[in-house]
């Protein structure tokens, strides 16, 4: 019986434990914080995960003696109780890891969109440099009398440059597009 009531207490115990991990591993970060936070309840959940085995495969242990033993009805019933609700717990530990997994990645996703943005804004830019530039050339070339040929070189290359700077921007539209996704998902 004394068995039976210490292995009720620490079930309790460690599913009011599980319970509160559980609330915060729902919560994905953002931040290098929250990736931080996510990798630490990924190691508990592990850990816990390996609890909960010992758990199930002690009580697999307990019902094999104690229906070789002969043991009373009430008494196999209760570990047969006891062993489900070990499973459970392993598949809720299980479960809560998948999720603080999915979590972190989720994170890494999510920083990486955010430099392609930056990266993008920083083309953008340049780009409309080089195309102040060029239109400047095509100007002094204009007003100096080059030939022809010069002006069509100059023309080509500010073309070039205005397509290079909507690619840019197309480039950065999906990326605005892949975080604000991320962000709803």
């Amino acid at each position: 019986m004394s068995k039976l009531l210490f292995r009720s207490a620490i079930l309790s115990a460690t599913l009011l434990a599980t319970l509160g991990l559980t609330a915060t591993a729902q919560v994905p970060g953002t931040t290098a914080n929250g990736i931080n936070q996510d990798r630490k309840d990924i190691r508990q959940d592990t850990k816990d995960i390996r609890s909960d085995r010992r758990e199930v495969r002690s009580d697999r242990r307990d019902l094999r003696e104690d229906r070789k033993e002969g043991e009373s009805k009430s008494e196999v019933r209760s570990d047969v109780r006891d062993l489900r609700q070990d499973n459970r717990d392993l598949r809720g530990d299980m479960r809560d890891r998948r999720q603080d997994v999915r979590d972190v990645r989720n994170d890494k996703d999510l920083r990486s969109d955010r430099r392609d943005i930056k990266r993008d804004t920083k083309d953008i830019r340049s780009d409309r440099g080089d195309i102040r530039g060029d239109r400047r050339d095509l100007r002094e070339d204009r007003k100096e009398g080059e030939p022809k040929s010069e002006i069509r070189s100059d023309v080509r290359d500010m073309r070039k440059d205005r397509h290079e700077l909507r690619t840019d921007r197309r480039d950065r539209r999906a990326d605005v597009r892949d975080v604000r996704h991320d962000r709803r998902h």
